[in-house]
């Protein structure tokens, strides 16, 4: 009979605690996506390094009136795998928080991480990277395409003497060859204008220019080039004829 009684004093107990309400604090887990990289300006074709490894399980703190349900918190064993979406169609599936990725063209990315914790929970986010383009590089070679000698002959008292007139030498410049490894080229795409001058002279266009030259003279040329995003690069040799 005792026993009896006991019980339904804690029944009782028990349903007036539930009815005046009694404020609980428990905790529960949150997956959280995070990455970093670096802040500094990347290039294309240069390695950029993704480091996830800010990502984590936290536990949150929540208060509630307590109720017939309870809140079971499991273990906090990490997280397991790591997706990578590059925004160039590149996707990558790894178990390192580390990774390291190389953009082929300039342009704004949009980066996204998911990951994935021992419970097959998953979190995901979303940053923007800019790819900045790298500059054209120039450089070019010459070579002797065909040699003029020039003579006038006119009348003297001694008869019909030639008079010598500067030799004339035509030279191929050249921006297109890997001869002497001195050549223009773009990374990452492809040149699309070719100015050659002289000073404040123009010489003509093209990766491919033949000029005459007067001979036993060093001529500064400079060679500008343009790549498809616009970007320019100049390089001027001191251009020996013979």
């Amino acid at each position: 009979m005792r026993r009896v009684r006991f019980g339904m004093l804690v029944l009782l107990a028990l349903f007036a605690f539930a009815l005046c309400g009694c404020m609980v604090t428990t905790y529960y887990e949150v997956l959280v996506a995070d990455f970093t990289f670096s802040t500094e300006s990347h290039l294309t074709l240069e390695l950029v390094r993704f480091d996830a490894s800010v990502s984590r399980i936290e536990q949150r703190e929540s208060s509630f009136m307590i109720g017939p349900q309870g809140v079971v918190a499991g273990p906090n064993n990490g997280i397991v795998r790591y997706y990578w979406d590059f925004g160039d169609g590149t996707i990558l599936d790894s178990g390192s928080p580390l990774i390291s990725h190389a953009y082929l063209d300039d342009g704004t990315y949009w980066v996204t991480l998911t990951v994935v914790d021992y419970q097959n929970r998953s979190a995901s986010l979303v940053k923007e990277i800019t790819i900045l383009n790298r500059r054209p590089v120039a450089g070019f070679i010459w070579r002797h395409c065909s040699v003029v000698v020039m003579d006038i002959k006119q009348i003297s008292p001694m008869g019909i003497v030639p008079i010598p007139e500067p030799r004339h030498v035509c030279l191929e410049l050249v921006a297109n060859s890997h001869e002497q490894g001195r050549h223009s080229l773009d990374a990452d795409g492809h040149i699309v204008s070719y100015q050659w001058s002289h000073g404040h002279l123009s010489l003509g266009y093209g990766p491919v220019l033949r000029c005459n030259f007067l001979a036993g003279q060093t001529y500064p040329i400079t060679l500008t080039v343009i790549d498809d995003d616009g970007a320019t690069a100049s390089i001027t040799l001191p251009v020996a004829v013979h």
